[in-house]
Order: structure tokens, then sequence, then C-alpha cells
């Protein structure tokens, strides 16, 4: 089976809609002050945003490098399963702009256990076996801070994305996400959530000074 390209960037384009999808949701949550389920989908975003950049480095290898085989298609379109992976690819694509203890986080499996704590009563796990000894995981106590710092985190990812588009620092490998970002998205993205870390506000202020 060879997989259509064609195919592939509309995966990739639907995928990044889905991502603001997510996004505007977990707000939604978090002003309703339902504060685990907020937290829940802005994982959920940055898995969908690591989709995306994998199905656009798809794109990029494929067209610049030449197809490699039904068998490495395989193996790479599979991947987008794998949540995980996708974290980790959220987490290389922005190294640059990520804390090392949050990256850490993400590759040592931290964010992924976070985000079913978010969702699940249950007990932690020793070794992959439920500790029957260990304290109860309550989602209806999820600070609400946290909360805020997640989304605010991948807020900036997204803006600045997009940011690094409309201004023609960047161009994306897929077709059908390039055409949807625009200064409309980037004005939609600051309005739902107008909060940013002291980690990004000078990197977006000075895109958004570019002519």
């Amino acid at each position: 089976m060879d997989v259509c390209l064609d195919k592939i960037d509309r995966m990739a384009g639907l995928t990044f809609r889905n991502v603001i999808r997510l996004h505007e949701d977990s707000i939604l949550l978090y002003n309703s002050e339902s504060y685990s389920s907020a937290f829940f989908l802005s994982v959920l975003s940055l898995e969908e945003l690591g989709k995306y950049y994998m199905l656009d480095h798809f794109l990029f290898h494929s067209r610049v490098d030449g197809r490699m085989g039904e068998d490495w298609d395989r193996i790479w379109i599979d991947d987008i399963f794998n949540h995980k992976r996708k974290q980790m690819t959220f987490a290389a694509t922005n190294r640059y702009a990520l804390s090392t203890e949050f990256i850490n986080i993400i590759y040592g499996g931290g964010l992924e256990i976070e985000k079913q704590n978010a969702i699940y009563v249950g007990l932690p796990k020793v070794n992959r076996k439920m500790d029957l000894t260990g304290r109860i995981i309550n989602p209806l106590k999820m600070s609400k801070a946290k909360v805020m710092k997640q989304i605010t985190l991948l807020n900036d990812r997204i803006l600045e994305q997009c940011l690094n588009v409309v201004k023609e620092i960047d161009c994306l490998d897929s077709y059908y996400a390039e055409e949807i970002i625009n200064i409309e998205l980037v004005n939609k993205i600051e309005s739902v959530w107008s909060y940013k870390s002291k980690r990004s506000i000078k990197r977006i202020n000075q895109l958004k000074k570019l002519v």
C-alpha cells in the first residue's frame, strides 16, 4: 500500500484544525472551573500538535528524499497512534522553547501519567503494578495553577507557530495546514487566551513586530 501524499497532507491539515479545537475546548473547561478535564484536553491538543509535526515531517522527507516503501510508510504512520511518541515529537520540535524539566517529564512518561490521573480515580503504579498502599488518585483535586501553566505553554507554541507562518519566517510542508493559518487565526488565539509565559513573551512580541 503506497500512502497517497495528498491524503497525508489533508490529514495534517485536519490535525492542525483539531489542535485548535481541543485547545479552545480546554480553555472553555478552564473558564468553567473544570480544571482536570481542561488539563486532559490540553494534553490531547499537545499530542495532536505532535502528530501534526510527525505528518509534516513525513511530507517533507517523502518529497525531498523520495518514498522509502510500504514498510517504512507503515512504521511512520503507525507512530501517530502512540501517545508518548506524539508528546516526545512535540518536545523535540519545541526543544528551544521548553524547560529541561518539562522535556524530562515528557520523555520519562510523566505527562502521560498526569493526563491519565486527570481523568481516572485510581492508585499509583510501581514497576507497572498497582500499589495498594499508595494514596488514592483524585482527579477532582487538580490544581488551577497547574492547568493554567499547561494551557499557557501550549498556547505559546501554537501562537508562535502561526506567527512564524504569517510573518514568513517558516513554511509548513502541509499545504492544507498552511492555508488555514493567517492573521485572523493569530488574533483568535490571542483573544481566547491572553496569558503568555515569561519564557515566550519576548520572542512572540518580536515576531509580531516584523513587517
